[in-house]
């Protein structure tokens, strides 16, 4: 009886309508013979539509737009070019093209060749020891010379170091030296003989006068030692024997020659020569770094560097010709931007302190050239004192190359009190520098002057050129 109940019930819940009940839907049934088949299918659901994006709101819609005085809307139009405004523009464009065609060829050069990168690959041995690369240099209108370097870095623990050029004005030009350290202590030996002809001469003074021509003939000896008494602090004491001669002579060059000019006897030192002998004493300290250790160390970020010297030359051909000379050099290094972009001051002061008629020509303080007052002919003015100031900002053009602009100020005078009693010659101008990681690889520069005049300068050397002393630097 209770096994009969059961069976009921599960038949009824089994049923079509008890589905339905539930929530099913009944479709329409087929009829057979044997049995009934009864198919229940469930409600499918809706696809729900995705939720629209939420609008985009303009945050300036709602702000005012600008209005004239009046209150009338003004219309928000795009410049229009003037074309007087344009062609005004053309010639300085084409001049600024054609003053930067240097710079894009240096850009490609170093793009392409990768010369910096690949400079001692070239002329240096794999160990770095032994290398004889090219050297050369370019005055406008003076002087074109080239030649070779020779370095060994190690020969019997020193450093040799051998030098031949030749030129139009320096005809040639013989130099060699060895240098050994030990220590905080470095002694270098030196030696140099020149023969050039058509070297410039301005008179003595800060005076306006055409330049006249003369030939030299230079044998130096040198040798001097120095100490590193603390760091970037070095003390030096050398000495050298000179013997110079003179000749009136114009060479290549279509000035007239010195004699045409001056009269000769009234030059110190020209009719009888120089044999001299010159003891020096100097201190050098240097703070300069580069902000980066990836920046090259010939191009400082920051710092400042500074030498003192002070010396006697002793005339050997006239036994009065005794005099004493110093100066100082002092430069400061300003970092603007990005340890690249950097501003150099400097300053220079030199003297000889003896009677006009006691020092030789050649030995008065000078400026004018190359590193000095630039814009001006080398040793374009020349007296018993002259001081300089200049201002050099550098910046990047690509790795391994920099650009520069400059200006240099500068005079001479007989005392001291006399170089600010009058303004001072300036010169200006801009350059190209290409670099590696430790040294100078060349520089070119073009300058002009408040005289008027251009000069430019093109030096292929591993390091800067520095102002020539007594003793190792």
């Amino acid at each position: 009886m209770r096994l009969a109940f059961t069976t009921i019930g599960f038949l009824i819940a089994a049923s079509p309508i008890a589905r339905a009940e539930r929530g099913g839907t009944v479709p329409a049934m087929a009829t057979t013979n044997r049995s009934v088949e009864v198919e229940v299918a469930r409600p499918i659901a809706e696809p729900v539509a995705p939720a629209a994006p939420a609008p985009i709101v303009d945050p300036l819609a709602g702000a005012p737009r600008p209005e004239a005085a009046d209150g009338v809307i003004v219309p928000r139009e795009a410049p229009r070019p003037q074309p007087w405004l344009r062609a005004a523009l053309f010639v300085p464009r084409v001049a600024v093209a054609a003053a930067l065609a240097p710079v894009r060829f240096v850009l490609w050069a170093e793009d392409t060749h990768r010369v910096s990168a690949r400079t001692k690959e070239v002329f240096w041995n794999d160990e770095q020891t032994f290398g004889v690369y090219p050297t050369a240099g370019w005055d406008l209108g003076r002087d074109v010379r080239g030649g070779a370097v020779v370095v060994h870095q190690d020969v019997l623990g020193a450093s040799l170091r051998g030098r031949a050029t030749a030129g139009t004005v320096e005809r040639v030009h013989l130099a060699g030296s060895a240098r050994v350290e030990r220590g905080v202590a470095a002694l270098e030996l030196s030696g140099r003989h020149r023969q050039t002809s058509g070297e410039g001469y301005y008179g003595i003074g800060d005076v306006d006068t055409e330049v006249s021509r003369y030939g030299l003939d230079e044998t130096l000896v040198k040798a001097g030692t120095r100490w590193r008494v603390a760091d970037g602090v070095t003390l030096g004491v050398g000495g050298s024997m000179r013997w110079l001669e003179f000749d009136d002579t114009a060479g290549v060059l279509e000035d007239p020659t010195i004699g045409e000019v001056h009269d000769l006897a009234a030059i110190p030192g020209f009719s009888t020569g120089v044999e001299a002998a010159r003891g020096e004493v100097s201190v050098h300290v240097d703070r300069r770094r580069p902000r980066h250790r990836y920046q090259s160390a010939a191009v400082p970020s920051t710092g400042w560097v500074a030498q003192g010297f002070a010396g006697w030359q002793h005339d050997l051909h006239e036994r009065d010709a005794r005099f004493g000379y110093g100066g100082a050099d002092v430069a400061r290094a300003f970092d603007l931007f990005g340890g690249d972009r950097v501003l150099t001051l400097r300053a220079t002061v030199d003297a000889a302190l003896g009677e006009r008629a006691d020092v030789p020509f050649v030995d008065l303080p000078a400026i004018g050239g190359t590193d000095l007052l630039r814009g001006y002919s080398t040793t374009r003015f020349r007296d018993r004192w002259a001081a300089t100031a200049s201002a050099e900002y550098t910046y990047p053009v690509t790795d391994g190359v920099a650009a520069f602009v400059f200006t240099d100020a500068g005079r001479v005078a007989a005392d001291p009190d006399e170089l600010v009693d009058e303004a001072p010659r300036v010169g200006f101008g801009m350059g190209l520098q290409a670099h590696n990681r430790g040294s100078m690889l060349a520089r070119l520069w073009v300058a002009s002057s408040i005289d008027g005049g251009v000069i430019a300068s093109l030096r292929v050397e591993p390091v800067l050129s520095a102002r020539g002393r007594e003793v190792v630097r």
